[in-house]
This record gives structure tokens, C-alpha cells and sequence, in this order.
């Protein structure tokens, strides 16, 4: 059984290899406006670095990316929030953004005035219809709500008009099968499930306001598109995968 001295000497050496993998990203960091604070973003990275062993051994180039991704979409990494995580997929650590960052980074920028997501139970009241006259109803149980069978989110515009998109239990799924990571610990579908169907409802929600969505959002999207291919194979290179520092 090791010793509490030898924990904290274990815990001691990991923050010092964190702090060398993230050093490189406060220049990419900086370059961006993003209103956050780099030192505290870069702690909150150390900190989860530390704690990670298996996201510590990812590629230190996406440790990097991902560090310069929360500047590049204004989201902090303040566990307390949880509005993003960052997240190992084959081999590269990854920016993973909630669905509550998600609807934080859309109402900081003033696109909706608001956006909820929610789950649908076997034993809840759900009704939706699409079309000319789209109408949803949805009377949740406090308790004995029955498995998860749905996910929904909607999204009230400027100008007052509603749009929703509701999704069902295969369609959640089928986004969760894609994710290679899915069955392990670190694994958002594993540890936040409810919160990954909510998201996969908003993610759907914003490729239709696609749009109107500002570059903070685009951002989010991109990188989004960017994790789902990671889940596949190796991604091409783009403004995230490859971004450089120049000097």
C-alpha cells in the first residue's frame, strides 16, 4: 500500500510534467481574444493533466491545440462549471464541450436568448409535431420517470421565434457508438450520460442555426466535427489540429 508521502511525491511529479506539456500553448493562447484568463485557464489544464495519467500520456502537440481551443472558444476549463473537459481520443487529448458550455457560449454571444435541453422518459407526457404550426409538450414525472427513450432542445431566437429538434433514443445512440472512448472511465458517455444525450440535442440544434452562429461558435462546432472524426481515423489537418505559433 503505498504511503501518503508517496502519493503526494506521484502527485508532484505529474503536476511538474503537466505544467512542461501545457508551456506551449500561452503564446497561441494569448494571440486569441477570448476574455479568459490564460493562468487560470492553464491551472485548471494542470490540474486535470495531473490527475489523468492516460490523458498525460496523450500526444503534448494536442495538449497544446487544446489548450489554444478553450481561448478560441471563450470556454473555461473550471471544473466547478463544467462547461468543458478536456478529454483523451486515440492518443490526442481533446477539448469536450458541454452541453451547458454549449448554451453558455450561444447566450454570451447574443445569438439566442435562450436555449434548454432536456430528457425524455418512458413514463413522461411528450408530444411534438413539426411542420407549418410546430408545437412540443413535455410534462416530466418526479419520480418514476422510466428509462431514457429521447432528448430535446430548443432554442428561443432575437426576435422571439422558437425552433426545437428532438431526438430519439437509436439516434442518441447511434452518436454514442461512433465515440471509440465510450467504454472507457474517462469517457463523457460513462460518467455524464443524461448530459451527453442533452448535448447531442443541442449539437443538432446548432447545425440548424449554423447560419447565425458567430466565429466563437463556428469554433465550437469545428471542433466538435473535428472530435466525431477522431472517433473514425485520424483527422486531416485544419486550424485546430495543426495550429502553429509564430514566432
Amino acid at each position: 500500500m503505498e504511503t501518503k508521502q508517496e502519493t503526494s511525491l506521484q502527485l508532484s511529479v505529474a503536476e511538474k510534467q503537466a505544467r512542461e506539456l501545457i508551456k506551449d500553448a500561452q503564446k497561441g493562447f494569448m494571440s486569441v481574444e477570448s476574455g479568459l484568463d490564460y493562468n487560470r485557464e492553464a491551472q485548471f489544464a494542470i490540474q486535470a493533466l495531473a490527475n489523468n495519467d492516460f490523458l498525460r500520456k496523450t500526444d503534448p502537440a494536442s495538449i497544446r491545440n487544446a489548450v489554444v481551443n478553450v481561448a478560441l472558444c471563450g470556454v473555461t476549463l473550471n471544473p466547478a462549471l463544467k462547461l468543458a473537459y478536456l478529454i483523451p481520443r486515440k492518443g490526442k487529448c481533446t477539448l469536450d464541450i458541454s452541453y451547458m458550455g454549449m448554451i453558455e457560449i450561444a447566450l454570451n454571444s447574443g445569438v439566442v436568448k435562450d436555449i434548454t435541453a432536456e430528457i425524455v422518459c418512458a413514463n413522461d407526457e411528450f408530444y411534438f409535431e413539426k411542420g407549418t404550426t410546430p408545437i412540443i409538450k413535455h410534462i416530466p414525472l418526479l419520480t418514476n420517470r422510466g428509462e431514457m427513450i429521447g432528448a430535446y432542445a430548443i432554442a428561443i431566437l432575437p426576435n422571439g421565434e422558437k425552433h426545437f429538434e428532438v431526438l430519439g433514443k437509436d439516434e442518441i445512440l447511434k452518436a454514442k457508438n461512433t465515440s471509440e472512448a465510450k467504454n472507457s472511465d474517462y469517457s463523457p458517455w460513462k460518467t455524464w450520460e443524461s448530459e451527453m444525450w442533452k448535448k447531442t440535442a443541442v449539437k443538432r440544434l446548432f447545425k440548424y442555426l449554423k447560419k447565425g452562429l458567430n466565429e466563437k461558435l463556428l469554433n465550437v462546432l469545428d471542433i466538435e466535427n473535428q472530435n466525431e472524426k477522431l472517433d473514425y481515423e485520424q483527422p486531416k489537418s485544419d486550424k485546430f489540429s495543426d495550429f502553429e505559433i509564430v514566432e
